[in-house]
């Protein structure tokens, strides 16, 4: 019997290249988090591919609109997750993340109304950054050093702020998907998984997701790429 379940879509990658490991988001002495056990399966799922023909780090800059591929990418993912059940979605208020949402929607058979926008789901704070060349973020003191402090968010703060949201809905009696950005994501899984299980930056593709059981104690966490 399939537990109800929710679907996060969330955004924009670092340095894809760069190997990330949950003991570097936590810190080099980690304290674990305090995880309630739920009621639902969360999808937390990063949006699809999207237009950006200059190349720079879009942040949360408005439009960014998902790619052909993108939505091909989307259409895939929600193939795989339709044995889940998904009875609503919660996403990011940029234009990837809530293209992928819609898309989402309509490929399991929901419809808009199924569909929350949720501020604390959205990109990295990272104003000094947003609209500059890929090639200049990827040599930014926020690239070198994602945890550290600096203007806007860490990667630290951004895991803990879509964590506590996960933290929210799990009394929820239905299953989700909750639509984001990837350092987002990268930090909260590495809050979720605090048993010293990496994760690497670069495996949370576009389009592909974590299918999170909150009915386990500690959660159990699996990725599926799209």
């Amino acid at each position: 019997m399939c537990v109800s379940g929710i679907i996060l879509v969330t955004g924009c990658s670092v340095m894809a290249s760069r190997l990330l490991w949950e003991q570097e988001v936590l810190g080099s002495n980690p304290s674990t988090p305090t995880i309630r056990k739920g009621n639902l399966k969360i999808i937390l799922m990063r949006h699809g591919s999207f237009e950006n023909p200059d190349h720079i780090y879009p942040g949360r800059l408005a439009g960014y609109h998902l790619s052909e591929f993108g939505r091909e990418q989307v259409i895939r993912a929600a193939k795989m997750m339709k044995t889940n059940d998904i009875r609503k979605i919660y996403s990011s208020p940029l234009a990837r993340t809530l293209e992928t949402a819609k898309i989402l929607a309509q490929e399991i058979g929901l419809d808009e109304n199924d569909i929350e926008i949720k501020d604390d789901l959205i990109e990295m704070d990272l104003p000094e950054l947003e609209g500059k060349p890929m090639v200049d973020f990827n040599k930014s003191s926020y690239a070198k050093d994602p945890l550290g402090e600096k203007d806007g968010e860490s990667m630290r703060q951004a895991g803990k702020r879509i964590f506590d949201f996960l933290q929210k809905i799990i009394g929820d009696n239905q299953n989700v998907v909750v639509v984001s950005h990837s350092d987002p994501i990268t930090g909260a899984v590495a809050l979720i998984k605090s048993d010293g299980q990496g994760y690497k930056r670069g495996k949370i593709e576009k389009g592909s997701f974590f299918t999170i059981d909150t009915v386990k104690n500690p959660w159990e966490v699996k990725y599926t790429r799209v």
